[in-house]
């Protein structure tokens, strides 16, 4: 998950591993939706026997199922049957796919984009994310992975009016979450539709005035997605670093 990644080292790392590795590489990153300790993964370990060239391992409260086969559609078809007879509750659980690699070469894009697009899951409120169907949100990883300190800068000053204010704070979220959709966001906040639009149109008056609606919600959701990233990825309430 580090900035940079020396190749030389996939090799020696692939040789710990022990596993017969394919020339090519998926993987996925499991992720318990609300934190329980870790006896959620015991029954994950027990999959290591099923996997011909790939490999289980932890990370953060996480799984990572490395696998090296043709067919990652064939795979996942394997994982919701694995989780089916051990009785895994898939709605407890949010899943990041990476897209394909060379294993030899990539082996750390695609661990990196596994978890990324597991934390995008959580953030999208979504039970399944594959990386490859993630648009101008792996601009925003970059960002923050390659230059944590600027985006924080950033999400502080676009963002700052409603750090103080945590109702519009949480508005503002469920906005971009919920797509704009006024009706859904007044059911999640548990008030009527008109309580939804006084709010966004306070938080528009706090942090952008004079742009259009269009506009407005391109960069109101570009700031909260690099919020949400950070909560996530960090544990944090409303804090930034």
């Amino acid at each position: 998950m580090k900035k940079r990644f020396q190749r030389n080292k996939l090799q020696s790392f692939l040789q710990q591993m022990n596993k017969p590795f394919d020339k090519y590489v998926f993987v996925a990153n499991i992720q318990m939706k609300q934190s329980e300790g870790s006896q959620w993964m015991h029954s994950f370990f027990q999959f290591d026997s099923f996997l011909k060239s790939g490999i289980i391992c932890t990370y953060n409260q996480s799984i990572f199922i490395l696998y090296t086969d043709k067919s990652q559609q064939q795979f996942e078809k394997i994982l919701k049957e694995w989780m089916r007879i051990y009785t895994i509750p898939t709605d407890a659980l949010t899943i990041g796919y990476s897209q394909v690699h060379q294993t030899k070469t990539e082996l750390h894009l695609a661990v990196r984009e596994a978890y990324y697009a597991c934390v995008m899951a959580k953030i999208e409120l979504m039970p399944i994310c594959h990386y490859e169907q993630l648009a101008s949100e792996r601009l925003l990883i970059e960002l923050y992975r390659k230059d944590l300190e600027f985006t924080n800068h950033y999400v502080e000053i676009y963002l700052g009016p409603l750090l103080e204010e945590q109702d519009l704070l949480d508005t503002a979220v469920t906005f971009i979450q919920k797509k704009g959709n006024v009706k859904e966001i007044a059911v999640t906040h548990y008030c009527h539709p008109n309580t939804i639009r006084y709010r966004m149109t306070k938080i528009r008056q706090l942090i952008e005035p004079f742009g259009n609606e269009l506009i407005f919600y391109e960069h109101l959701s570009a700031a909260v997605k690099l919020y949400l990233l950070h909560q996530t990825i960090k544990g944090t309430t409303i804090v930034l670093e």
